[in-house]
């Protein structure tokens, strides 16, 4: 047998008992464990599925079967003695998986789950929680979660829209008068516009014939291709006219005129004639086939509640025969029309504020609500880290909606981290519990050694490691961009391609966030406060928006700007000095990630990781202290790339498994006063030509005597 003594303790949770066995499960002496690390690269036990409880164990197993069928919650825990003190130590502990147990008259046996919390975790992580909630899914009361006042900074965007006619309107359009009384009569009528660029949500379409009036002081909102404004703003405006105008008919009257006018309206949804800007005259004596062709340009200050219309304007004195009066006409038609309306404006808004919640918090929470009990998350990454301040809040919040509860699932929340920061996640006992760990992907690879093989290995094979090459990167948003406010392509916190030299694997290395970090939707967003939006929808509000913030000189916290962390202004981008969440563009993420996927170019050294797309603005350059700008779009020079930690190739081989290295193994090694479990430390070993090397373990188990297999990637 392997093991000449050992000695187990099972624990009912649901009754809060325990017993020492003292009839040992058939196959105790072929039982061992496996230490394997996830795809997350946390480090996993697994125990024998082979154990079968008899006499003792049986009776006690069956109990707690019969309380609580599949749901019944065990622990195995497995005691050692020290070969030279004979002093018990804890050497694996497991959780049951009652929903596979089976029972006869003599026996019982229930498998073992992959570690209690993280089946846990496993069966809830994608299901999304409120975070406002009191209560954990097995009813225990929780702690509120904390919230954060954020100070946001007013983004000023560079609006621009522009409004042109169809093919379908361009034909024709009838403006048709016809009096008898000798008044004077005016008309008006909407040059056919449709918006095909938008930025900005009073901008209206004007369809063809739908307009005419012949009150055009009243005002026909159906002719005004920006209605009802909102703030004051200075609106850019350059318009172009082209039409044909072909007269019906057009005979006594007298004072008679046919202009093209840019009418401003006052009175919000009731409009009112303000004044009049002429923009053409129609000499009357050559109306027939009249070309109008002119442009058109202006800064105009619109303040709130006013109206635009672009409008054909015409009347004069109808009738003029006595004592029989004859009908006055004034009948055209427009033909060929072609006009086009852009609108820019540099828009600014006053600051407004909002909640959030630290991600650090978010992890807390997740696992009380999942766990109901406290400290069953830890990250020195984001207490200590240099993303400890980075929020989440949402569209809702930033409008100021904060009846309207967060949600979010574990599974996007260690995403988000992963793919933004470049983290993972373990679980490990704190404090007594089986804790979820969150750090940065580094703390899995620690650069020194903690456990020292002194043998030479046998069996020592070599194979390439090729789940760590790529092909293609892609790092930021699960964002098109596509806003319903139109901006260009300014936004560049959206999603950017590279391509690396390999051209024999396929694989995709995807960080792609689905919480989101771009200025403009949290602008757009930001736009529509509650107490001026009370029952508009906005597209946003159920986003949930990434803040990288800072200390304040208040109680707000407020958003990180460029000059935190950054050397000088950033260029390609429209005004830089209101861009936050800089740290969080693409080409920021992909440069916490180049440690981790430049393992597989290491041979490439003299070659590019080349860009290949994106989505958003690839003109950003940004400038770290002491480095060389860079560009969203900018190649990658491989040499340039942080130093990868391990190479591309596992090694498998046999070393003696005695009580000294199981010791390694099971420790941990403290690195500025936190203590690292060793096994995300560098391995060392004696290769069968006698030289050292280290690699990282991700696979350890024993199915000889004293004689333990391992799987190592070759540390860099």
């Amino acid at each position: 047998m392997k093991h000449e003594r050992v000695k187990y303790k099972v624990i009912n949770h649901d009754i809060n008992q325990s017993i020492w066995l003292e009839h040992d499960p058939k196959g105790w002496d072929n039982s061992e464990r496996t230490l394997k690390r996830e795809k997350t690269f946390g480090m996993m036990t697994e125990l024998s599925k082979n154990l079968v409880f008899v006499k003792d164990g049986a009776d006690f197993y069956k109990q707690g079967y019969a309380f609580k069928r599949g749901e019944a919650n065990f622990t195995l825990e497995e005691y050692r003695f020290h070969p030279k003190t004979s002093h018990p130590y804890l050497h694996s502990t497991g959780t049951h998986d009652f929903s596979k147990f089976k029972r006869n008259r003599l026996e019982a046996k229930a498998p073992f789950k992959s570690g209690g919390l993280n089946a846990l975790i496993k069966s809830k992580i994608r299901e999304k929680f409120e975070l406002e909630r009191l209560e954990s899914i097995n009813g225990k009361v929780i702690d509120p979660i904390n919230k954060k006042l954020v100070s946001l900074t007013s983004r000023d965007i560079l609006l621009v829209s522009k409004l042109e006619t169809n093919e379908q309107d361009s034909k024709s359009e009838s403006f048709r008068m016809n009096f008898s009384d000798g008044n004077h009569r005016t008309g008006s009528l909407g040059i056919p516009t449709e918006v095909t660029v938008n930025s900005d949500e009073h901008l209206g379409y004007v369809i063809k014939d739908a307009s005419f009036t012949t009150t055009p002081d009243t005002g026909e909102t159906t002719s005004m291709f920006y209605y009802n404004n909102d703030v004051t703003k200075v609106l850019e405006i350059k318009i172009k006219v082209y039409c044909n105008v072909k007269s019906i008919k057009v005979d006594d009257l007298s004072n008679e005129f046919l202009k093209v006018d840019l009418a401003r309206f006052n009175g919000g949804n009731t409009p009112t004639l303000l004044n009049r800007t002429t923009l053409y005259d129609v000499n009357m004596s050559t109306i027939n086939n009249h070309v109008i062709d002119f442009e058109y340009s202006e800064s105009i200050t619109l303040l709130p509640g006013e109206s635009l219309s672009l409008q054909w304007y015409g009347g004069g004195n109808f009738g003029n025969g006595f004592p029989i009066p004859n009908d006055g006409d004034l009948k055209v038609d427009f033909e060929e029309t072609k006009a086009s309306i852009d609108i820019v404006e540099n828009s600014k808004r006053e600051d407004s504020q909002t909640y959030a919640y630290l991600m650090n918090d978010i992890g807390e929470k997740l696992m009380q609500i999942i766990t109901g009990e406290k400290g069953r998350f830890y990250s020195e990454y984001l207490t200590s880290g240099e993303f400890s301040k980075l929020a989440l809040t949402s569209g809702f919040w930033i409008r100021q909606f904060y009846e309207k509860n967060m949600q979010i699932s574990l599974d996007e929340f260690l995403k988000t981290l992963n793919a933004i920061c470049n983290t993972s996640h373990h679980i490990e006992i704190i404090n007594g519990k089986e804790t979820l760990v969150v750090e940065e992907m580094k703390f899995y690879f620690q650069p020194s050694v903690a456990i020292i093989l002194d043998q030479q290995v046998t069996d020592l094979e070599y194979e390439n490691a090729s789940e760590f090459c790529h092909s293609t990167l892609e790092f930021g948003y699960d964002d098109t961009g596509e806003y319903e406010e139109a901006m260009g392509l300014d936004e560049p916190n959206i999603k950017t391609g590279f391509t690396t030299p390999l051209n024999r694997v396929e694989t995709k290395y995807s960080k792609i966030s689905k919480s989101k970090a771009g200025n403009y939707p949290k602008e757009f967003a930001r736009r529509k406060l509650k107490k001026d939006y009370p029952t508009t929808d906005s597209t946003y509000d159920k986003w949930l928006f990434l803040l990288d913030l800072k200390e304040g000189l208040g109680l707000a916290l407020e958003e990180r700007t460029w000059e935190d962390d950054f050397e000088e202004a950033p260029t390609g981008i429209y005004s830089p000095n209101t861009a936050t969440n800089l740290r969080l563009s693409p080409s920021q993420i992909e440069k916490r990630h180049q440690w981790f996927y430049g393992t597989g170019v290491l041979n490439h050294q003299d070659d590019k990781i080349r860009y290949s797309n994106t989505g958003g603005n690839n003109l950003l350059s940004t400038k770290e202290i002491g480095k060389a700008a860079r560009s969203e779009k900018d190649d990658i020079n491989i040499s340039d790339l942080d130093k990868a930690r391990f190479a591309p190739e596992w090694a498998t081989f046999k070393h003696p498994l005695r009580y000294d290295v199981l010791e390694q193994i099971n420790g941990k090694t403290n690195v500025n006063g936190r203590d690292i479990p060793n096994v995300y430390f560098r391995v060392e070993f004696i290769d069968d030509e006698g030289n050292k090397k280290t690699g990282y373990l991700f696979q350890e188990s024993q199915k000889e005597k004293n004689l333990g297999e391992f799987k190592l990637l070759i540390s860099n």
